[in-house]
């Protein structure tokens, strides 16, 4: 095979392109990123696919020079068999898309991943890049959230001297350090592992009161992140619930939810609130 062009262009069907587009969102990559991040991790674990021939979309990237060499060394092997370029690539691609979104995730940060499940395995501390700065901390967990789209790293974060959740999208997994866990709770990594929430909302819980167009949001429309119900008296209702999960959940609920308790927290929604309310007066 004579010098092989860096840039590989086939054509796929709408929906790995959909995939594969919403793949590039999520995880805050380029498609050159992704589309080389596939090869590397799937070049000889493909399955063959059949097509419809209306592909619909093209796909263009560049391999990096690795990559390149690896796919210079696969042509004309049994890994690529009788595909052209453009089928073998689609084949990959279709491969890539129908593994669900935490798998494709682990795969994707496949090195990370790896470095971490050493760590734990040894049970010894890392330290991890997470928001251009370097942290320690005891990883116990690589799990995912009910609904399968992310991947968390959970363990005992140093800086902040407790339990924290990473996506792991977001972590560069830096070095194993040679110092042995002091933190681990394993009646509490049990219960995180039965009750996993990207949240921490485990045995948290908040006091609601809903207005009946609140309710209606709750119970009909705002189902993802929805904290579990744990009582309910009318329209006010006792749910497991951290801070950051009703920040996040009930943040757009506005005048249609009042949180009654605990006061920590009632109170930093108050303080929000107000913050909002001085913003649209000073405009």
């Amino acid at each position: 095979m004579s010098a092989l062009p860096l840039k590989i262009k086939t054509q796929i069907p709408n929906y790995i392109h959909e995939i594969i587009h919403k793949d590039i969102s999520n995880f805050n990559m380029k498609k050159n990123t992704l589309c080389n991040l596939i090869f590397e991790n799937l070049y000889d674990k493909y399955d063959k696919w059949t097509f419809d021939r209306d592909f619909g979309r093209d796909i263009q990237f560049r391999l990096h020079k690795s990559n390149n060499y690896l796919f210079k060394q696969i042509w004309n092997t049994d890994i690529v068999g009788t595909h052209n370029r453009s089928e073998y690539f689609r084949n990959l691609f279709a491969t890539y898309v129908n593994f669900p979104a935490y798998i494709r995730e682990k795969k994707l940060y496949r090195s990370d991943v790896q470095c971490i499940e050493k760590a734990i395995s040894k049970k010894k501390k890392m330290l991890i890049e997470y928001n251009n700065e370097k942290r320690k901390l005891e990883p116990y967990l690589i799990i995912n959230n009910k609904e399968e789209e992310f991947n968390y790293l959970f363990g005992y974060c140093y800086k902040h001297n407790e339990y924290r959740n990473y996506r792991l999208s977001n972590v560069n997994c830096v070095s194993v350090v040679n110092e042995r866990w002091k933190h681990e709770d394993r009646e509490y990594l049990n219960k995180i592992k039965n009750n996993f929430d990207p949240f921490l909302s485990h045995e948290n819980e908040i006091k609601v009161r809903f207005t009946d167009e609140g309710l209606d949001l709750f119970e009909n429309v705002m189902y993802h992140n929805r904290p579990k119900i744990l009582k309910k008296e009318g329209n006010i209702y006792t749910l497991e619930c951290s801070y950051k999960k009703a920040e996040a959940y009930f943040g757009s609920f506005f005048d249609k939810v009042e949180i009654l308790s605990p006061p920590e927290i009632r109170e930093k929604f108050k303080k929000n609130l107000e913050k909002t309310l001085e913003l649209y007066e000073n405009h």
